[in-house]
């Protein structure tokens, strides 16, 4: 209430002995609601409020140190979790962290047990977006090394499926070769006593060994393993022939047998979940904690701030030690920083790891593989899931309260992004989703892409959606920054901190775009404009830009053309008839937009000259009772006038040219005398006496008009001339298309 219905001056000037400390809270209040960021002195102040008296309430916050994506999203959802849960209730978001308030003293959260909880938590859910991939090299790596029986548990359903198929073998080898390798197993006691390991090891440790395993299969077992057409050993069904040919003891070393439940039978004889159980127990047993998790947990101790002091140079001196280590050896294993987030928690990238440019360059030797932390590979793994080699378009939003009708955002986002695809219907936000939206015109479609989830906070305070993807063939930033800045104005306006680009990006495709009125209607008559521009094979050559940067640049700097262009007719071929290229239906709501865009056409000493001044000038000559129709022809050619479709460019606008092209003549001062002189030769001879002073009114302001130009003529010719097309143009396009002078009528 106090934050938008109060003024400061009303409460301090309140002399009520009763209301003293409800004042005080309402301008705390005002001081909470106003923060940018969690201000720890702000809430302090806050907090002494329960000094003038009983408690009458408990505040605390977090705040998380770390770009938002889906792994701070996975910390957001934990911390609001365990804090509810304590019985706090969440009063203000922010996108660092979140603001608690609770009735009267409530338990704080144990930090250690939390880090020790979000550890664990993230470590399977990375490990569910930990890809499987069998013709990999290595199938467990990082996390899932240290870890295998968690990836096996995550990646259950899918092990089970391919371990159920005809070629179960491979499947089940290529997991339990590298459990042994990376518990030691691959050395030359367990090659001695176990030979078919031995073979096994041959086949799965890379082509050099292939031969090798072929000729002791055959000292060990008096036969060949399967051969291709040249007679070399068949890796793939040489190994699901071992397969279906031993039994467990021969491949699983005694003592690791004596830890499984499983009883000894011949491999081919067990069912799927029965192999599934067995490499998930001999995993079991390589499962450890390792200095990755203990680095994991350090990383989340520093970035998770539970209301407590950190000693951030300390913080800040490991890591630039651990950069400077890098910089100087970065082929090293162990240590180093992120390339992306600077974490001393690092690790290969995963075979999909976006190829993005870094912060800096952090190796001397840029050919060699670069590091990441296990939270940005997790992030890339949810971000580009599914997405193969494609762009992918993404929405970022963040909004300070809960978002509990966050659906029907999507839903509004979907709808707004087909009409930027395919324009079906203009309609009102307020109108059509209800009255908390503004009031401000939408394009509305339907599309076979839908927007789709890929991150989301509890209470939707967090969100990130994919809008499309593109093919990387041909795909430009900046002509996708004009397409969806309508989305991103819309987004701004309900009062969410916005971003849509691809991948990282930040902003409106990497720019800072700072929400106008006049930017919104501007943009929406850039994407109608769009809709009327056809790019086929042929027009290659000449269109070499993209179609929304093309129409964008029509209207800046060559808004004649953009009209002409929008309202030219066009041959339907097969018909005999013609068109026009935009949709008829949405020509006044081109011409409300441009009306409203503020666009620039030129200054000069008295002021600006913009696309509203330029409408409503052409409006008022082409006007049928009282502009050029009326006052510039005669009575008995007034009835030709009324066929719209057989008035040209020259005919409409024909005084005005007249007048503008005696002053393209000459810019000594004699020449807008002549220049008016020009346009009162083309008035009609005959009018009524009653008329008269309508009529020296119509060419007063004619004058004025003129007048402007003739001021842009002096200062800047080549202005002049853009500006003298577009005013013809539209008088034109008024002068054929009357109803939609009524845009501007009716503002």
């Amino acid at each position: 209430i106090k934050h938008h219905f109060i003024k400061e001056e009303d409460i301090s000037k309140s002399a009520l002995a009763g209301l003293g400390n409800y004042i005080l809270l309402l301008k705390h209040c005002d001081h909470l609601a106003s923060m940018e960021d969690i201000d720890a002195r702000t809430i302090n102040e806050f907090r002494k409020i329960n000094k003038f008296g009983r408690q009458i309430f408990d505040l605390t916050y977090f705040t998380v140190s770390r770009e938002f994506g889906p792994s701070t999203a996975l910390i957001f959802d934990e911390l609001l979790k365990a804090y509810k849960k304590k019985g706090w209730t969440p009063l203000l978001y922010f996108e660092d962290g979140v603001v608690f308030v609770s009735k009267d003293k409530k338990e704080a959260l144990n930090k250690e047990e939390f880090i020790k909880h979000i550890s664990e938590h993230f470590t399977i859910k990375y490990l569910e977006f930990s890809p499987v991939q069998y013709r990999r090299e290595t199938l467990l790596v990082g996390i899932a090394k240290d870890h295998p029986q968690k990836f096996l548990v995550a990646h259950k359903d899918r092990i089970v499926g391919d371990l159920d198929r005809s070629e179960a073998g491979s499947t089940f080898f290529k997991i339990l070769m590298e459990l042994l390798t990376n518990g030691g197993y691959k050395n030359e006691r367990i090659r001695k006593e176990y030979p078919v390991l031995d073979v096994l090891f041959g086949l799965t440790g890379g082509t050099r060994g292939i031969p090798l395993a072929g000729k002791k299969w055959k000292e060990d077992k008096n036969e060949d393993l399967p051969k291709q057409e040249n007679g070399k050993v068949d890796k793939r069904a040489s190994i699901n022939y071992i397969f279906n040919s031993v039994s467990l003891e021969e491949v699983v070393p005694k003592e690791l047998c004596n830890k499984i439940s499983a009883t000894t039978s011949a491999l081919n004889k067990y069912s799927s979940e029965e192999l599934f159980r067995i490499l998930d127990e001999i995993a079991d047993v390589f499962d450890q904690k390792t200095e990755r998790d203990k680095g994991i947990k350090q990383y989340l101790k520093d970035i998770i701030s539970l209301e407590e002091e950190k000693d951030f140079r300390e913080i800040v001196r490991k890591r630039f030690e651990e950069y400077k280590k890098y910089k100087r050896k970065p082929s090293e294993k162990e240590g180093g920083v992120c390339d992306i987030c600077g974490c001393t928690v690092t690790q290969r990238p995963s075979s999909d790891f976006v190829d993005i440019q870094t912060f800096t360059q952090t190796k001397a030797e840029p050919r060699v593989p670069r590091k990441v932390c296990p939270f940005c590979d997790y992030d890339n793994s949810v971000m580009r899931q599914g997405l193969g080699n494609y762009v992918p378009i993404n929405a970022r939003m963040h909004s300070k309260i809960p978002l509990k009708f966050r659906d029907q955002i999507k839903e509004i986002i979907n709808a707004l992004k087909n009409g930027l695809n395919r324009i079906q219907e203009i309609e009102n936000l307020e109108k059509k989703w209800g009255f908390l939206l503004p009031p401000v015109d939408v394009f509305t479609g339907e599309s076979e892409y839908e927007v789709t989830d890929i991150v989301s906070v509890e209470d939707g305070i967090g969100s990130i959606f994919r809008l499309e993807r593109k093919n990387k063939k041909g795909f430009s930033p900046k002509d996708y920054r004009v397409k969806y800045e309508p989305l991103y104005h819309v987004l701004n306006l309900l009062g969410f901190n916005i971003s849509i680009g691809a991948e990282e990006q930040y902003g409106l495709f990497g720019e800072d775009v700072i929400t106008k009125e006049e930017d919104y209607n501007k943009s929406l008559a850039v994407i109608l404009l769009s809709s009327t521009l056809y790019f086929r094979q042929e027009n290659k050559k000449k269109f070499k830009q993209k179609r929304y940067i093309f129409a964008k640049e029509l209207l800046e700097k060559s808004p004649s053309v953009a009209i002409r262009y929008a309202f030219a007719e066009e041959r339907i071929q097969g018909k005999n008839k013609s068109e026009l290229k935009m949709d008829e239906k949405l020509t006044p709501k081109f011409f409300d937009f441009l009306y409203k865009s503020g666009i620039m056409l030129f200054r000069i000493k008295w002021g600006e000259y913009r696309m509203k001044d330029l409408l409503k000038d052409a409006a008022f000559f082409a006007d049928r009772d009282w502009g050029i129709p009326h006052f510039c022809v005669e009575l008995k050619e007034r009835k030709e006038w009324s066929k719209t479709e057989n008035i040209t460019r020259h005919k409409a606008a024909k005084p005005v040219s007249d007048a503008l092209n005696e002053m393209l003549k000459g810019g000594d001062e004699g020449a807008f005398e002549r220049a008016v002189a020009a346009f009162m030769r083309n008035l009609a001879k005959k009018i009524g006496e009653e008329e008269r002073d309508t009529q020296k009114e119509f060419v007063k302001r004619s004058a004025d008009i003129l007048e402007k130009f003739w001021e842009l003529r002096k200062a800047d010719i080549s202005e002049f001339i853009r500006a003298k097309n577009a005013l013809t143009s539209t008088i034109f396009v008024f002068t054929r298309y009357e109803n939609l002078k009524e845009v501007i009528k009716n503002e």
